[in-house]
């Protein structure tokens, strides 16, 4: 018996010692692998791919391969039809959206037929809140990005904030911009980026310009890097290799010494025109940056992956610079909340604002009640009186009341109760000088009676249940009970269930990449930013508004190919306490009886997108922008949206916006509040909400803000610089405020600072080279008084003309 016991503890241990197994699920003939990307980790309500690779070694089958996620109100199953022949080998990605518990998803093959699955499988995944800094590395190899992993990029909000590091290879990157929207920051240095896909490289492309980071690494490997990255994400031209004996501007930088001995090969690069060199080592750029769209494209002259980067010291504060601040998480902004949700349930109630939901005319209505009145009173009197039967009335008045509601009733479910109706909204966030942009589009259906219906839409999107928290015509989730959602051309949803009288959506994004182009040309002059706008779009679009902070200006419908001129003033484009430019817009359509359907529509719209789920000050929010913003309605759809075989009211409601370039001439520049880009770098205390301004309640006792300038205007010789300091009560005199000597490395302390408008001449030693100047601001009388906002303006000589593309942080 002893020697039974010693084998078994020997066999256990041998178990234990064996590496741990490749699993793979297996059904007659087919043989299914599954791994989910980013090693399973994935932001709360953001998209995750599925990688699943089949092999059948058995006879011809169809089926689809399917990914089961359980939510609140049901279960949705996203899958993908699939063929496989005798001896075929297919990879499939399904992209899914794990719930916030999810840890495994179901994976499962199910042959055309039947309901059971052939073959199933289960793969890990890690939801992780939104305020995790999650960085992606494409790299040959070296120790030297390993330090990203574990730093606090986030602005000490919490021991969730620190930076999650993926590996990820460039055959695994997703080839959809939605499926990178999880990531951060995206680094690719050492691989040879030729072997991108156009979509991959689209993807990439979109992914940046809707504000994600870019980092592309030099050294010896500096071309492979770039032979295959757009253009238009290339922050230099290459012009040769060198070898760097000493790094002293990243000592500087990090403020730690690069005891690794060199030499240290580089590359050399040419910055492009939209381009600006951040560091210099000598005559040499070495970090190089491009703001594209909303996002940013670093280049390092150095790989990243590799020395010094893997032995020094300063690494983790020379990334934490290299960000320069753009990777803090707003501070409003709940660490734990998909924006991206949030704003689906906001664009929601502008869904649900449907004309059915109208008054009837009062054409119809003043006859309806006339004949009513005439009949139950005048008529019926006559015809009892006639025959002298007035008792009887206690009789015919109820009669003919209950005649007179059951036809009401029976009018109306003809003219309206009967109808189903399929309402789309969408956003459309297009490009100056692309043909296409990120469309993101609600598809509500209205339904008289309870019913389960397949929706159709063109386009290949991604489709998901529209999670809407306290809809009082819903279940408290999300929409359509279990759904089998089939990603493709075109895409599915099956088994979608709507109540009756209610109104359940999905949401559908999607990249388009034709039919929504236009060019845009502005620039300063005299404190007014004018140019013009082309539509070159097939499409006419309606009511067109051009948006910097606080104004705007309207230049009414424009047809396909038709030009109009802008002229825009740029004195106070701050936001200010009340003002909200949402509301502003549509002011002309409310009138003595309020505003149309179509304008209620519209302002809801726009009030979701320009406020944000989370307010001005949460980042998320278009009013955070920087950058003049065009607004351009259509009343079509950007794709097709059709219920099988049932007929539908079809409605649709497009709104496309873009940010838009303003070219800044050679000569004075203004750049007045508003226009810098402004975030909380440290705070002891809280902040306060309301003005969309950076501010500070009055439990902080010391805090530090960062203003930066637009990235074309790095360069200028600033003459004077304003800091306004706003309260909205309680405060007496302004609080001790000091801004950074760059040249000194010292705190310089404002004299005598007011409340309001403090004037700072020849600022030149607090503004850095690259743009960016800091207050620190000291409170010692805590808890006592209102809360204190901040905003800043300055005006000096530029010697270049430069463009102003936004490169502000995203939540």
């Amino acid at each position: 018996m002893r020697r039974v016991l010693h084998w078994i503890v020997l066999a256990g241990w041998i178990i234990l010692l064996l590496p741990p197994l490749r699993v793979e699920a297996q059904g007659p003939g087919i043989t299914m692998e599954s791994r989910a990307l980013y090693d399973g980790t994935s932001k709360y309500g953001e998209w995750l791919p599925i990688v699943v690779d089949l092999e059948n070694k058995g006879n011809d089958v169809t089926g689809r391969v399917q990914v089961r996620v359980s939510r609140p109100g049901g279960e949705t199953t996203y899958a993908q039809q699939l063929e496989l022949p005798r001896g075929a080998r297919k990879q499939v990605t399904i992209y899914v959206v794990p719930n916030t518990a999810s840890r495994r998803l179901q994976v499962e093959f199910i042959p055309e037929g039947q309901e059971a699955p052939l073959v199933q499988a289960e793969v890990e995944v890690r939801p992780v809140a939104n305020i995790r800094f999650m960085v992606a590395s494409l790299s040959a190899g070296g120790d030297g990005l390993e330090a990203l992993a574990g730093i606090n990029f986030r602005g000490e909000r919490g021991p969730r904030d620190e930076a999650v590091l993926l590996p990820l290879t460039l055959e695994h990157l997703p080839d959809r911009p939605e499926a990178l929207r999880t990531l951060d920051l995206i680094i690719l240095t050492g691989v040879d980026t030729s072997a991108l896909s156009p979509r991959q490289q689209t993807a990439l492309e979109q992914y940046v310009a809707l504000g994600g980071m870019l980092v592309l690494g030099g050294g010896p490997e500096a071309s492979r890097v770039l032979a295959g990255v757009p253009t238009s994400l290339q922050p230099v031209t290459l012009a040769g290799e060198s070898n760097l004996e000493t790094l002293a501007i990243l000592e500087q930088v990090a403020g730690e010494p690069v005891r690794v001995n060199g030499p240290f090969p580089a590359a050399r690069g040419e910055p492009v025109t939209s381009a600006s060199v951040r560091y210099s080592e000598g005559a040499l750029p070495l970090l190089v940056e491009r703001p594209v769209g909303k996002g940013m494209v670093y280049w390092l002259a150095l790989d990243p992956a590799l020395t010094p980067f893997d032995g020094w010291a300063g690494t983790d504060e020379f990334w934490v610079a290299l960000l320069n601040g753009r990777a803090i998480y707003p501070p409003n902004l709940p660490p734990d909340v998909s924006v991206r949700q949030a704003l689906n349930e906001q664009l929601f109630y502008a869904l649900q604002n449907l004309p059915s939901l109208d008054l009837p005319s009062l054409r119809l209505l003043v006859p309806l009640l006339a004949a009513y009145i005439f009949v139950v009173g005048p008529l019926n009197y006559l015809l009892l009186r006639r025959q002298r039967r007035m008792e009887l009335a206690w009789v015919t008045i109820p009669i003919i009341t209950m005649l007179f509601s059951a036809g009401s009733y029976g009018l109306g479910f003809r003219l309206r109760g009967s109808d189903v109706i399929l309402n789309q909204v969408s956003l459309i966030q297009a490009v100056p000088g692309s043909e296409g942009g990120y469309v993101r589009s609600l598809v509500g259906i209205f339904s008289p009676a309870r019913r389960t219906y397949t929706i159709s839409v063109a386009g290949e999107p991604l489709l998901t249940p529209t999670q809407v928290q306290g809809d009082p015509f819903g279940n408290g989730g999300a929409s359509g009970g279990n759904a089998l959602i089939l990603q493709g051309e075109p895409a599915l949803v099956e088994g979608f269930t709507v109540n009756q009288w209610s109104m359940q959506s999905v949401t559908a994004e999607m990249l388009v990449t034709e039919g929504y182009g236009f060019d845009a040309e502005l620039e300063t002059s005299d404190n007014m930013i004018k140019g013009y706008v082309v539509n070159r779009s097939p499409h006419a679009w309606e009511d067109v508004v051009v948006v910097l902070g606080n104004e705007f200006v309207r230049l009414g419908d424009m047809a396909a190919g038709e030009r109009k001129e802008v002229s825009l003033g740029m004195g106070e484009v701050g936001n200010q306490v009340g003002s909200d430019v949402a509301w502003r817009i549509f002011e002309q359509d409310f009138g003595p009886t309020g505003p149309t359907r179509e304008a209620q529509v519209r302002q809801q719209i726009l009030s979701s997108l320009y406020n944000g789920p989370f307010g001005p000050e949460s980042g998320t929010a278009l009013s955070s922008s920087r950058q003049p913003v065009l607004l351009a309605w259509l009343s079509r759809a950007p794709s097709e949206v059709k219920l099988v075989e049932t007929g539908t009211n079809t409605l649709a409601t497009t709104l496309l916006y873009s940010e838009l370039p303003v070219r800044f001439g050679v000569g004075k520049v203004t750049l007045p509040r508003g226009l810098l880009n402004s975030r909380i770098v440290e705070n002891d205390g809280s902040i306060c909400y309301g003005q969309g301004l950076v501010s500070l309640s009055p439990d902080f006792g010391e805090a530090e803000i960062q203003f930066e300038l637009p990235a074309p205007t790095r360069a200028l010789d600033p003459s004077e610089f304003t800091l306004y300091v706003t309260s909205d009560g309680g405060w007496f005199v302004a609080p001790k405020m000091s801004l950074y000597d760059f040249t000194t490395e010292q705190w310089s302390e404002i004299n005598e600072p007011v409340l309001g408008r403090n004037r700072v001449r020849e600022p030149d030693a607090f503004l850095s080279d690259s743009g960016v100047i800091r207050l620190r601001v000291e409170n010692s009388n805590r808890n006592q008084g209102g809360c204190l906002y901040f905003d800043a303006a300055i005006e000096g000589e530029l010697d270049a003309p430069a463009t102003m593309q936004e490169a502000e942080i995203e939540g």
